[in-house]
């Protein structure tokens, strides 16, 4: 082992575009030992400089059952750990082997539209046609989707696209570019998006007087039973019941006949709290 210590070195540099020189300092390793001694480090007859003479070096030793306590323990593999890993390798195999047939399969269906031409350039007028296409197409995809919200009761794109977020279709809050980018090139979402929003406009088609009275009723008797005592109460609770992360059964302030309307309307909230009475009523008795 033999030692090395840094230097700074300056020098000369053009300063460009000028003929004046400038010091630039250089870091340089040179090497702290003498000749003598890094030729008796190259020969073998010390390890390192400054050793005494005569003195040997070893490495320690270990036998092979005699390790440092914090030295890594493999444990044997139990047969359950087996299966997995075959199970896991054979799961990995199957995917390697999926993914190499399904690319072949694009291969050969590139190389057929190259003799069939379907990947020769359009002229202009055909692009063009082919764009107006596309274009009547994804406005007749929006106007569907409007529509189908228009009729559950949502009136802006921000409203549909908390909706879409409330029911899972989308995981994140979209602005309206990202959010009609998604539905018009991704079938599944847009289709999920309108099954939502005819169930929702379904729900909020007009029930008898007689039949809602009956559900209000119900709900009436099964907030009794839970300990309250009046439609107030029920309404207050309702302001305190989350439906989701962000909304609730009852905005802040909602009247009792406000309160009625809405759980007429809506039967997601209405069911809502009639668990919540339910799970309360149970608890009691």
């Amino acid at each position: 082992m033999i030692p090395f210590r840094m230097k700074r070195v300056a020098k000369k540099l053009k300063i460009p575009g000028t003929a004046n020189m400038k010091n630039h300092w250089v870091v340089t390793l040179e090497i702290a030992a003498s000749t003598e001694e890094i030729r008796r480090v190259i020969s073998g007859e010390i390890l390192y400089l400054g050793q005494k003479k005569d003195k040997k070096y070893e490495l320690e030793t270990t036998g092979p059952a005699e390790g440092r306590e914090d030295e890594a323990v493999i444990e044997p593999e139990t047969e359950e750990e087996t299966r997995e890993r075959e199970a896991k390798e054979v799961e990995e195999k199957e995917n390697t082997k999926k993914d190499i047939e399904e690319s072949r399969a694009r291969e050969a269906q590139l190389k057929k539209d190259r003799e069939e031409g379907k990947t020769e350039l359009k002229s202009y007028g055909e692009a063009k046609t082919i764009y107006k296409k596309r274009v009547e197409e994804e406005n007749e995809i929006l106007k569907d989707i409007s529509k189908k919200a228009e009729e559950a009761g949502i009136d802006s794109f921000e409203e549909m696209v908390k909706f879409a977020v409330e029911q899972g279709i989308f995981k994140t809050q979209l602005n309206e570019h990202l959010a009609t980018r998604v539905l018009l090139t991704n079938k599944d979402v847009r289709e999920r998006l309108l099954k939502a929003l005819e169930e929702l406009a379904e729900s909020k088609e007009e029930i008898p007087k007689e039949d809602a009275e009956k559900l209000l009723t119900y709900l009436f008797n099964l907030a009794q039973k839970a300990g309250f005592k009046d439609w107030k109460e029920i309404v207050g609770e309702g302001c305190r019941t989350r439906i989701t992360d962000e909304e609730y059964v009852f905005d802040i302030p909602t009247t009792v006949e406000e309160a009625k309307e809405i759980l007429i309307s809506n039967p997601k909230r209405l069911k809502k709290i009639e668990e919540i009475f339910a799970a309360m009523a149970r608890a009691i008795s």
